[in-house]
């Protein structure tokens, strides 16, 4: 592999959602073994549907947010809603989904998704660490899901969520040489021993995955006498070379580590205070963090300075929320955020002089607008 392919390949990212190792490990369970759990019969294509549409809207603590219905993700993902209800009702059965009521509303909960979200040093070495791989959201505007769902295919989903681990997990398979797959491995995966019927699952999921043929044999045809139909040799697929579609893929971004743990944090601290958010809400919460506290420290070049702000601010935030709470009834957590983030951002850039020329040399230099609370800063400052 030459460099600009090794260059290429490490700045592009599947573009979708997180999916835990051990929800992929324990779906393998449910359909292709439901026996060791227990149960008569797998999971249905419905219900491990249903099971992609709620991991894909929920937060980062595995909360559906209460603006999110059923419905709205059965639209998604083109399935009718009795259909996704039944998928849904299977899924709270066997405790793959959980439920809480809030202020009379159901909220859904993907059961473990909080524990499995938590790195080593979260967790306090209670677990080993982060294991995930991103689905691609594709999935959804190429209408793959709701064609496994009609084919009552619930390995072929399962198939989609075992291509989508093993991509994410090897950037070398995401060039022209893919990676190649025997026709019995995909037999043994879709519990089939018809190549037709594997083939069609395959075309199905054509639009994420390409499958070409590469280890072709001709089989003669069986000595059968008939005067009307020609004897003619078949085509035996044996290999499959697969490639990821380039529209699962996006450009790889400037990773913003500590700005995603710094967020991911914000939302289980208020998950455990008992503020459950609606989509709108929490959108909202991640406006007002990156508007104040990333637009000042994406131009500081200190690694310990930037690392107070942008950690520091939101472990502040949290603290001061959590004692408000159990003196006063706080009607609004962004409203709550954003006046405290406000404040404390111009508190910080006032205690570290240098942080204020910093960000306008970089502004300079590039053309940008500065920031509008360091703006708010220089006139407070300036009229002191």
């Amino acid at each position: 592999m030459s460099g600009n392919q090794s260059t290429s390949k490490k700045s592009m990212k599947i573009n979708g959602f997180k999916f835990f190792q051990q929800h992929l490990d324990l779906l393998k369970i449910e359909i292709m073994n439901p026996e060791e759990l227990g149960y008569s019969k797998p999971l249905s294509s419905s219900a491990v549907a249903m099971y992609i549409g709620i991991v894909s809207e929920c937060s980062q603590s595995g909360l559906l947010d209460l603006g999110i219905s059923i419905a709205s993700i059965c639209r998604k993902m083109n399935i009718a809603p009795q259909t996704g209800h039944d998928g849904l009702k299977q899924l709270i059965e066997r405790g793959l989904i959980l439920t809480r009521t809030y202020e009379g509303k159901v909220q859904y909960e993907v059961g473990g998704y909080d524990d499995y979200n938590r790195s080593r040093s979260e967790s306090m070495g209670k677990t080993k660490g982060l294991s995930y791989f991103s689905v691609p959201y594709e999935i959804f505007a190429s209408g793959v899901i709701s064609k496994l769902v009609k084919a009552n295919s619930n390995k072929g989903l399962l198939l989609l969520l075992r291509l989508s681990n093993s991509f994410h997990r090897d950037m070398n398979m995401w060039g022209k040489e893919g990676t190649t797959l025997k026709m019995e491995k995909f037999k043994e995966y879709l519990s089939e021993r018809s190549s037709i019927r594997v083939r069609k699952v395959l075309n199905v999921l054509s639009p994420l995955f390409t499958f070409t043929p590469v280890d072709l044999t001709e089989r003669n045809p069986r000595n059968i006498v008939d005067r009307i139909r020609k004897a003619v040799p078949q085509l035996v697929i044996k290999k499959y070379q697969v490639n990821i579609s380039p529209s699962c893929l996006m450009e790889r971004k400037e990773m913003e580590t500590d700005v995603t743990q710094a967020l991911k944090e914000t939302e289980m601290q208020l998950k455990y205070m008992g503020f459950p958010l609606k989509a709108k809400e929490r959108r909202g919460i991640h406006i007002i963090y990156r508007s104040y506290v990333r637009e000042i420290a994406q131009y500081i070049d200190d690694l310990n300075l930037r690392k107070e702000l942008v950690i520091g601010s939101v472990q502040k935030a949290l603290m001061t929320l959590d004692e408000a709470r159990m003196n006063e009834n706080i009607q609004s957590v962004g409203g709550f955020l954003n006046k405290f983030y406000k404040k404390y951002v111009i508190n910080f850039i006032k205690n570290n002089p240098g942080v204020a020329s910093s960000v306008m040399t970089a502004c300079d230099k590039t053309g940008a607008e500065y920031p509008k609370l360091l703006d708010l800063y220089i006139t407070k400052h300036a009229a002191s």
